[in-house]
């Protein structure tokens, strides 16, 4: 999950040049290309001995969690890339990081993965890194940009809930597949709905293509996380997503941080560091007793 971060960081990054070089784009064909890319990119990987095969081989058992790991994943997407277009990515990523407090409450329903009191505390204290790195200042002209980025945050971690349970039966590759498929139609759909402008710069499309490469990466070691681990603590990790969205603005923006974001930063290590250790006890009693439904076929 930190080496997802990373690359995530990398392709947040790409994003934001190209909204500072097209910054009359819609906000949308930015993630449009990036599922796009991913989609390709997943295709190649599957059909390296055989293009029909592989693609077959990319549907897996057509479970539901499949289909809505893709739905969900692509309402995240979209609206965290609206949500950063209409208030900015400080506020816009910091209503996102919701998504961890979304799947620590519904983990135990979901999952099977009960939370620890520590566990909890944890992840409350990585929301507060969070709002100390970002200092988010809830205007209330931003009411449309801060609810579609909240709600982004929810989308995405019911999303992660599905990687979790369609990845018990489904290889890697599938579980990301789904969500390009589905985000590449969701995508397509919307554009013949209604009106947008591409980029214009040939540089944006440049990097708007290596923010799909760089996704597409990020989206397969995310997936695998997820498939490894308790749903709670990989959201833990992720946590380090915005470090790295710090660092990057600093050494490549210019953008130099104050007290307070350092502070923040600190904190989201130390609480994303904290978790798995507060929770391996309850892990290691509730790994015998997993829900059948969950196990692997």
């Amino acid at each position: 999950m930190v080496t997802a971060s990373v690359l995530f960081a990398a392709m947040g990054a790409f994003v934001y040049q190209v909204k500072l070089w097209d910054h009359d784009a819609s906000p949308l064909t930015a993630s449009f290309v990036r599922v796009a890319v991913n989609l390709v990119v997943v295709i190649i990987l599957a059909s390296r001995r055989s293009l029909v095969r592989g693609i077959l081989d990319l549907f897996g058992d057509m479970r539901g969690s499949l289909w809505a790991r893709g739905f969900f994943g692509t309402l995240s997407v979209m609206g965290m890339f609206t949500g950063i277009h209409l208030i900015g990515l400080g506020e816009a990523s910091f209503l996102h990081s919701f998504n961890a407090v979304w799947i620590a409450a519904l983990s135990p329903f979901i999952l099977g993965q009960r939370n620890t009191l520590l566990g909890w505390g944890a992840i409350g204290l990585g929301i507060l890194g969070l709002y100390l790195l970002y200092q988010p200042e809830f205007r209330d002209s931003g009411f449309i940009g801060r609810s579609v980025s909240l709600a982004s945050g929810a989308f995405a971690g019911t999303a992660y809930m599905m990687i979790a349970r369609a990845g018990r039966s489904n290889p890697t590759l599938t579980v990301v597949f789904y969500f390009c498929l589905v985000a590449t139609v969701i995508h397509l759909a919307w554009f013949y709905l209604d009106h947008f402008v591409w980029p214009v710069d040939v540089r944006s499309w440049i990097l708007l293509i290596a923010a799909g490469l760089f996704a597409s990466l990020a989206q397969i070691f995310m997936t695998k996380a997820y498939q490894s681990a308790p749903a709670a603590m990989v959201s833990a990790a992720s946590y380090t997503t915005p470090v790295f969205n710090l660092v990057v603005s600093v050494f490549i923006f210019g953008l130099l941080p104050n007290k307070q974001s350092l502070a923040g930063a600190g904190v989201v290590l130390i609480a994303g560091i904290a978790l798995p250790f507060f929770q391996s006890q309850r892990i290691s009693k509730t790994s015998h007793d997993v829900p059948a439904e969950m196990t692997d076929r």
